[in-house]
């Protein structure tokens, strides 16, 4: 596309085109999107239409007069504001024109078009007015016109809206692999609390709990907090978080998934109601919110492949003496990639606790306060967890490398038994590994603590999280 059609179609919009040129700019507005969207850009027209094939009729239908007798200017005024509203009508409205088509439904995408849900088909092109959404186990992929490959994450709700090369992102996860976008008309992904505009880049959006999370892999997004007005530009390998009325806070991330390792079943009939999936999907669900696309994996079908272009491996594993030789047979206590372990029988295995004049990890069936250490650690900053909100009705602890590790959090009396403790990048460990290859997180949640989303034991998840894909600093 040469600059020859703004001047175009500014001149056909102050009635100063010949018919010739009208006649070129319909034919142009019907075959080049690249037109059709200069175009609009330049009407700058804010119209609700309903849908009607009456749209596409009427720029059929529509002539290029005669010379016309007379005063010609209203009447070439009038013939432009008869093609840009028949061109909103069949580019907005006009049924059967398609905005993205499904490629994938992995389970809990549904279409719903006129107030009615109903599963996505892959091959299935969406409609104006149609909304995409997903259940909370569901995954799945558009192809958006010119925008690109969007993957949707659980308890997404997607839907564009009125204004042109725009997308809402009522809630939940896409990432989005985008095309190279045209500078003055960018695509823009709107939460309640942000606006992303898409240069052409690789990035996951995120809304819920109120907060909008942005993570870059490649490229640059423009973020605007709505409320705020203030704007930041995040580049590949930073993440910005919106919250409430709050300007964008960028900082850096690791770019890549987050494999979750589990089990298949719970550990014993001593979890009462507990369903240790239930307490798995609940920690990914968490990751998604957090901006991340999670790839969840069953322990006993995992190979050291599974580890490629990870920004964070999260270990959730059971039984005792079988899970683990699977940690070492894949490798992942000598991975240069952050690694949280919410299991204690996981840490003997990624050298993460030693033994001494008790054993490296325990568990105890009761509830218990935690002793959350006070100091300037990054993970500690403004949590507020109550002492007696945590251990609910068990107990995991480990016995962490008392060089290496910080510890976070401990039982009563007990230092040595941590139930959070940190590694940095080159700390010392025990065995099979000496020097920490990457960031290590040792965690316990207790599974009923767990169930309930407004538990404050999720701050401490999150803070993990975050810490843990922070950039790292040589030692």
């Amino acid at each position: 596309m040469t600059p020859d059609w703004n001047d175009l179609i500014q001149r056909h919009l102050s009635g100063l085109c010949s018919p010739g040129e009208t006649e070129s700019l319909r034919d142009a507005l019907r075959s080049d999107d690249r037109v059709t969207d200069l175009y609009l850009s330049h009407v700058n027209l804010d119209v609700a239409l309903e849908g009607s094939a009456a749209g596409a009729a009427l720029l059929e239908d529509l002539r290029v007069p005669h010379p016309l007798p007379g005063p010609w200017l209203p009447r070439i005024a009038a013939l432009a504001a008869c093609l840009t509203l028949g061109l909103i009508i069949w580019r907005v409205a006009v049924p059967g024109t398609s905005w993205a088509t499904v490629l994938q439904n992995h389970d809990g995408v549904e279409i719903v078009r006129d107030g009615r849900a109903r599963p996505a088909t892959p091959g299935e092109g969406l409609r104006a007015g149609d909304r995409i959404r997903v259940g909370v186990r569901g995954e799945g992929t558009l192809a958006v016109s010119r925008l690109g490959r969007v993957t949707l994450g659980p308890e997404t709700r997607l839907h564009p809206t009125r204004e042109p090369r725009v997308l809402e992102l009522e809630g939940g996860f896409i990432e989005i692999d985008a095309e190279k976008q045209p500078a003055d008309q960018p695509w823009r992904i709107r939460t309640a609390q942000a606006e992303a505009a898409v240069i052409g880049t690789k990035f996951s959006l995120a809304a819920a709990d109120a907060r909008t999370v942005l993570r870059v892999s490649e490229g640059m997004v423009r973020l605007t907090g709505l409320s705020s007005g203030k704007a930041a530009s995040v580049g590949g390998g930073r993440r910005a978080f919106v919250t409430g009325d709050s300007p964008p806070a960028v900082a850096g991330t690791r770019t890549g998934s987050v494999l979750l390792l589990t089990s298949r079943t719970a550990p014993h009939a001593g979890w009462d109601r507990f369903n240790r999936l239930i307490g798995d999907k609940l920690v990914g669900t968490r990751l998604w919110r957090l901006g991340f696309k999670v790839e969840t994996r069953h322990f006993d079908e995992t190979g050291p492949d599974d580890l490629r272009e990870r920004a964070l491996v999260i270990v959730s594993i059971f039984p005792d003496g079988l899970a683990e030789p699977v940690l070492e047979r894949i490798g992942l206590a000598a991975a240069a990639m952050p690694v949280i372990c919410l299991e204690p029988a996981g840490y003997p295995a990624l050298g993460m606790a030693t033994g001494g004049q008790e054993p490296p990890y325990g568990f105890s069936g009761q509830a218990s306060d935690v002793v959350l250490q006070g100091g300037a650690h990054l993970m500690l900053r403004d949590l507020t967890v109550p002492p007696d909100g945590w251990l609910r009705t068990m107990q995991g602890w480990g016995c962490p490398v008392t060089d290496g590790a910080v510890i976070l959090a401990h039982l009563p009396g007990r230092r040595h038994r941590a139930v959070w403790f940190a590694y940095e990048l080159g700390a010392a460990m025990a065995p099979p590994v000496h020097l920490a290859p990457a960031r290590r997180i040792g965690l316990f949640l207790d599974p009923h603590a767990m169930v309930d989303p407004a538990s404050p034991v999720w701050q401490v998840f999150e803070a993990s999280v975050d810490w843990s894909v922070s950039p790292e600093e040589s030692p």
